[in-house]
């Protein structure tokens, strides 16, 4: 049996069951890397659902976690972010905060670690609403369309 069974669901297709096994002595990186490869979404978020914990010390061996759940049911939703010149798709659990997806762009962007930290997704447009990283990304029909910029000047300030 699996160590893990993910039952992933997406708008408009039928839900697929993906096990994943997995071995103590590997770390959380390394099994979240396999997640998104295996089941064709981000891993990191799908092991914080499963850990029922954020955010995940990826470092850590799997004999030192505890998983909260053997068994999650995650939707995927498809994530588009722009970043400059560049865009890029991406799939996230819909219960995944948009901090993941933060995380996930400065990486696929290679923004280096202290520039990623000025920067903020704004949702539909360079100049779109500011996105809550603490709030889940949600479900959605469609890929939701997110860019990542430099803040600008507050509003009244």
């Amino acid at each position: 049996m699996p160590d893990l069974q993910l039952h992933i669901a997406e708008h408009g297709r039928k839900e697929h069951t993906v096990g994943i096994l997995f071995d103590p002595d590997e770390t959380l990186k390394t099994l979240a890397d396999r997640i998104t490869e295996t089941a064709k979404v981000d891993g990191h978020t799908a092991l914080e659902v499963a850990l029922g914990a954020a955010p995940v010390d990826e470092s850590r061996c799997l004999r030192d976690v505890t998983f909260r759940h053997r068994e999650i049911k995650l939707h995927r939703v498809c994530v588009e972010v722009h970043f400059e010149t560049e865009s890029a798709q991406h799939w996230f659990p819909a219960q995944g905060h948009w901090a993941n997806v933060h995380r996930w762009a400065c990486k696929t962007f290679m923004v280096a670690h202290d520039a990623c930290a000025n920067l903020e997704l704004r949702d539909g447009a360079v100049d779109g609403p500011p996105i809550n990283e603490r709030n889940d990304i949600g479900h959605a029909d469609e890929c939701k369309v997110v860019w990542l910029v430099k803040p600008g000047p507050e509003p009244n300030g």
